[in-house]
């Protein structure tokens, strides 16, 4: 199966790569002259590429939440970095009375990727529901990415007013699969939510490739269990059900992989389960953790890059990608 890619998607700018040998059984390298580096143009017009993402969608003013904004250079920045300016006119909804003067700000991105951290303020003002857009302006000698230069985010007075997610959301240009752009999850103990998702090509990443990922917050000794259950779907011309085999994965705030699953049934599922994965899992301290769902022996992926890891489909024994519900619970150990 190949990615399908959108013109857009193709088309990637100026793209800068770096080959490096390493010393190996039998060889040394010399230190002076290890490395190589390309750069990669579509057209001899093109210029390197600005990409601008942000997560999580819904921010809650009572919480605090916090907006990440995250940018990504196709090829490294010049000496002295590059001055990017983001527009916006909610700005007073992150700087208060002074954003409420500003319609832009402007930073200097030093390295070929960068993110920047926007609380949203709690102005205890009932103000219903809001949306904040950021978009980006093209810095002199770049260009900006066709499909990831604006990002908006969903304001939301406090958690009561925020809808419970039901769908996974695509937070970054190539979905959710980074721990700056998972899907968060709020579970009060004792509370569960069913999420609907897919394994599926997206931003320029193939499926085998695409990872979903939702983060959790518990209190020390709380219990959390994920079961995965995939959905059954046909491809015209083969008669043999096609099913996600999907692997799961649990990581600490710092992308440290503490669980990793395969094929285990959950209690009620011993004998139905198929190839999904199921896990339980007790925080011996408080903080949040992320979970992965992704194609099968996608199992080394990075979650702090997208397009890591790959999967594999064998669609003759009806392993494939495809859709998934996921069932989150947190309670007591």
């Amino acid at each position: 199966m190949l990615p399908e890619f959108t013109p857009a998607e193709a088309s990637e700018g100026v793209e800068g790569f770096t080959f490096n040998l390493v010393d190996a059984p039998g060889y040394t390298v010399d230190a002076a002259a290890s490395s190589i580096s390309f750069t990669i143009a579509d057209t001899p017009d093109s210029k390197p590429r600005l990409s601008f993402t942000g997560s999580p969608a819904v921010l809650v003013e009572s919480a605090g939440t916090t907006a990440a904004l995250n940018f990504s250079l196709s090829a490294p920045p010049p000496a002295g970095g590059v001055p990017v300016t983001i527009a916006s006119s909610s700005l007073s909804d992150f700087f208060g009375s002074i954003g409420g003067a500003l319609t832009s700000f402007t930073f200097n991105l030093t390295e070929q990727t960068g993110s920047l951290s926007l609380p949203i303020l709690n102005d205890g003002i009932a103000e219903g529901i809001e949306t904040a857009t950021f978009t980006l302006q093209a810095p002199s000698g770049f260009e900006l990415s066709p499909i990831a230069n604006t990002v908006s985010f969903t304001l939301y007075d406090s958690p009561a007013d925020a809808p419970p997610l039901t769908r996974e959301v695509d937070t970054g240009a190539a979905g959710n699969d980074t721990l700056l752009t998972a899907n968060a999850v709020p579970l009060a103990a004792g509370q569960s939510r069913a999420i609907t998702g897919a394994i599926a090509a997206r931003g320029g990443i193939d499926a085998s490739e695409d990872v979903d990922l939702y983060k959790v917050d518990l209190l020390t000794g709380q219990k959390l269990t994920v079961d995965v259950d995939s959905q059954e779907y046909s491809i015209p011309g083969l008669n043999v059900p096609q099913r996600l085999d999907s692997e799961l994965r649990l990581f600490d705030s710092t992308g440290r992989e503490l669980l990793r699953v395969n094929n285990a049934p959950a209690p009620n599922e011993l004998f139905v389960s198929g190839r999904d994965p199921y896990l339980e899992f007790v925080a011996e301290t408080a903080g949040t953790f992320y979970v992965g769902v992704s194609q099968l022996n996608n199992r080394t992926y990075d979650p702090l890059t997208a397009g890591s890891g790959s999967g594999q489909i064998a669609p003759n024994s009806g392993v494939n990608v495809g859709a998934y519900t996921i069932d989150l619970a947190v309670g007591a150990a």
